[in-house]
């Protein structure tokens, strides 16, 4: 970093990240820990810091920052409204999405139908329960209660009729990477 050798990390999970920073050459360390999951504002604190301690002027790491951040809004509001279904819907009656799925990793998926509405059930994970929306051609999407993680949606793959397989991902393009949905492929498990 600016011709000087900088060792880092950073880390983040939902509602914290941190940034740690070594200069060693120059005797300079940081971390840098926050109770906000919004990492663009951390390492630009980081680098300021930096600059500050090196004696270096002359860059606004408040508005690259702001810059940065206002270009990851733009990204989403390009792709319109994340509320608004894609074209399309269910290609069976919901009784067919009913089941338990599986994936290697993480284990059981449970979804019911219940009042002529379905919802899935994460196992492992007890915050993620959710009624099932239509979101497109064969895709569903979660709405996890506020605080309780990023939404998912549900693309269930059919195969002569019934469901061979669900691959998932989370609904927003930028939600938190600690949400990897897209690792997972569930398959049903028959009885």
């Amino acid at each position: 970093y600016r011709s000087r050798r900088m060792l880092s990390h950073g880390g983040s999970l939902v509602g914290q990240a941190s940034r740690i920073t070594l200069l060693p050459e120059q005797g300079i360390g940081l971390a840098i820990l926050s109770n906000a999951g919004d990492t663009e504002p951390l390492s630009g604190l980081r680098y300021a810091l930096v600059d500050h301690l090196l004696g270096v002027t002359g860059h606004d790491w408040l508005a690259a920052t702001g810059a940065s951040i206002a270009r990851l809004h733009a990204q989403v509001r390009q792709l319109g409204t994340l509320d608004e279904p894609p074209a399309g819907g269910p290609t069976l009656p919901l009784d067919a999405y009913a089941g338990r799925y599986r994936d290697p990793w993480y284990g059981d998926l449970l979804i019911g139908l219940a009042g002529g509405v379905l919802r899935v059930d994460f196992t492992r994970t007890p915050a993620f329960k959710s009624a099932l929306e239509p979101f497109g051609t064969d895709r569903f999407r979660t709405r996890f209660e506020r605080g309780a993680g990023e939404d998912a949606v549900l693309d269930f793959r059919i195969d002569d009729g019934r469901v061979a397989g669900i691959a998932l991902r989370a609904l927003s393009p930028i939600a938190d990477f600690s949400f990897d949905f897209h690792d997972l492929a569930f398959a049903p498990v028959r009885a």
